[in-house]
């Protein structure tokens, strides 16, 4: 609402601004211009008057709104992240750590993303080491994180990644999704995490 009630005053105050500013650029007033200026403040005064009843109106929808707005955001975040695990389970179901089944061994092995970390794993090595991360879930996640702005941080990944994608039939991020799998099994010994982490593709 805050968008909205803004602008509005924004307007109000810009036009008595302009009459103010005006009766100042004058240096000198007769009764004939304070005469013409009167039922001019006069008309922008009853508007104001006019549009703020509207505008307590439309704040008081806004306050009524925002609980369901509220409900609505919660459920979509849960439903999101129902449907996020329920896609990364196709290419790698969740165990105590995700492991690539066939369907994303075939997306690694085809679409070129093991060479593509393997040309990158110093830089990408370098990154999450600066975030010092403390434990395993951590270390995943963000690694996980890391992969999806791939196409960001490197550019010139994003021709390959694309040839990859469109050559085992699926989108980037799956190609990405399958790629942090590996980058995970190949960072955690040197971050400190080798317990329990099979060697995977390596």
């Amino acid at each position: 609402m805050n968008e909205l009630f803004l602008p509005v005053i924004a307007i109000l105050l810009a036009a008595i601004g302009y009459f103010i500013k005006r009766i100042f650029d004058r240096s000198e007033l007769t009764g004939a211009d304070v005469a013409d200026m009167k039922p001019k403040l006069n008309v922008l005064w009853v508007a104001i008057n006019d549009i703020k009843p509207k505008v307590d109106v439309l704040w008081a929808n806004v306050n009524e709104m925002k609980p369901k707005v509220d409900v609505l955001w919660v459920e979509w975040t849960d439903m999101k992240s129902k449907l996020g695990a329920l896609w990364a389970d196709k290419y790698a179901p969740a165990h105590s750590q995700r492991q690539l089944n066939d369907r994303g061994n075939a997306v690694f092995y085809e679409s070129g993303i093991k060479e593509i970390i393997d040309a990158k794993k110093s830089d990408l090595f370098k990154i999450v080491k600066e975030k010092d991360l403390q434990n395993p879930y951590d270390a995943e996640m963000f690694i996980a994180q890391i992969m999806t702005e791939l196409p960001t941080r490197f550019p010139d990944t994003v021709e390959k990644l694309k040839e990859g994608a469109f050559r085992t039939g699926v989108d980037i991020n799956t190609v990405l999704f399958v790629g942090s799998i590996y980058l995970r099994d190949l960072l955690f010994s040197d971050l400190g995490f080798s317990e329990g982490v099979p060697p995977s593709h390596l």
